[in-house]
């Protein structure tokens, strides 16, 4: 009987390494699992902030480009204002005296 005793100690002294590697497993698996998902959210957020910055940068070329084509416009005007005011005065009839 103590002999059985004995023997089923030391059957559970040889089970306790196999269960605590098959713990230390699950638990490195669970910490593994937690890296990669703490990773994948920091990249979700990182892209989610690359998208606003370039929605917003898209944003603002669209506005430059918006003045520039007005400014392109003022200036055509003025040029064609100017090149009239150069023909009004050199085609300008001469005065009497």
């Amino acid at each position: 009987m103590i002999w059985m005793t004995l023997r089923t100690q030391k059957q559970s002294s040889d089970t306790l390494p196999a269960e605590g590697l098959r713990v230390a497993a699950s638990s490195n698996m669970v910490a593994w699992t937690e890296a990669v998902a703490a990773r994948d959210g920091l990249i979700k957020e990182a892209n989610l902030s690359v998208e606003r910055v370039a929605r917003e940068r898209n944003e603002r070329i669209e506005a430059f480009n918006r003045l520039a084509e007005k400014h392109n416009a003022a200036v055509q005007r003025l040029n064609e204002a100017l090149a009239k005011l150069v023909e009004l005065r050199t085609n300008a009839p001469a005065k009497a005296p």
